[in-house]
């Protein structure tokens, strides 16, 4: 079983880690991270690897270019591995399960701000890994962008990732309302959308939202999908509706000029209170103003009581 790429901290220093269940021995996934010919199949350079702690290893990005050398800092033997890549630390550990074998690999990072440009890369790769081991052939696939909307929803997920490092630049990552070529933006850096039923005009809002208050929309987005499956959507006087069914909604959110504000029309019985209203006797308003302070566990409390109570009919 995969799971998706976690930000965490390994005796003080960013890192990403990953973790993959598999139904094969520890021995054979030995093989594939430490075998350069295997290697050569999944990891993002050809590897020469003398197996043991503080060997060598060498690194062959390009043809052509210079190698890089690495510092092997721990090998046990079918256990687990870790050595140096330049500025980061690669480490992988196997540990035997009764159904095979528990894969844990961390890469700690010597950039914290090349955290989701790492991790897309790496998930592009570890899903090459997934099909060595089973015998599959390898991927026909030869799109050297693919990594690039991994990045995109890591970034949102808050895994820092600053826009200009590694090849991204900010421009490619801004709405199109930011440059000049997307919806209007209204008072308050609120994009104008037209009305619509469904999917794709929420998304097109999402999409227009401006700089910070993008990556809050699309993790607002990202929380009531997850909370509330098979949601329904619309767009409404430029803000995006989500209801229990077309035509009763319990939550919106739209685009101020310090702040995104989410508000929840029978916000009145929500527990713990959203803290600010009322506009309207029973409609509550939450402001966040930046991604880092987005409480989620408390969104996610206030979204699931919302979308059980009665829905507003507009």
């Amino acid at each position: 079983m995969k799971n998706r790429a976690r930000f965490v901290d390994v005796e003080g220093r960013p890192a990403i880690r990953f973790e993959r269940e598999y139904p094969y021995p520890q021995e054979r996934l030995w093989s594939a991270v430490t075998d350069p010919a295997e290697l050569s199949r999944w990891f993002p350079a050809a590897v020469d690897i003398e197996l043991r702690e503080g060997g060598t290893i060498t690194f062959a990005d390009e043809p052509g270019a210079e190698p890089t050398k690495g510092t092997i800092l721990a090998c046990e033997s079918r256990g687990s591995l870790s050595y140096t890549w330049e500025g980061d630390e690669l480490g992988f550990t196997l540990n035997p399960t009764p159904q095979g074998c528990l894969f844990v690999f961390v890469n700690v990072l010597g950039d914290r701000e090349t955290a989701a440009m790492v991790a897309a890369g790496w998930t592009v790769c570890l899903d090459e890994f997934d099909a060595l081991p089973a015998g599959e052939p390898p991927s026909q696939e030869t799109d050297s962008e693919a990594w690039r909307p991994v990045y995109e929803l890591l970034h949102r997920r808050r895994i820092p990732g600053g826009c200009s490092r590694a090849g991204t630049r900010r421009g490619d990552l801004m709405s199109e309302s930011e440059k000049g070529t997307g919806p209007k933006l209204l008072s308050g850096g609120n994009p104008q959308i037209p009305k619509g039923m469904g999917r794709e005009p929420v998304e097109a809002y999402i999409v227009a939202m401006p700089e910070w208050k993008h990556d809050i929309g699309r993790r607002l987005d990202e929380l009531i999908l997850e909370e509330v499956p098979g949601v329904h959507n619309a767009v409404k006087w430029n803000q995006p509706l989500y209801g229990t069914a077309d035509d009763s909604w319990f939550l919106t959110f739209r685009c101020f000029t310090n702040y995104v504000q989410l508000s929840f029309f029978r916000g009145s019985s929500l527990d713990p209170l959203p803290e600010k209203g009322p506009k309207h006797p029973e409609m509550r308003y939450h402001d966040i103003r930046r991604l880092e302070d987005l409480d989620e566990d408390k969104v996610r409390k206030w979204v699931r009581q919302a979308a059980e109570l009665p829905g507003e009919k507009m």
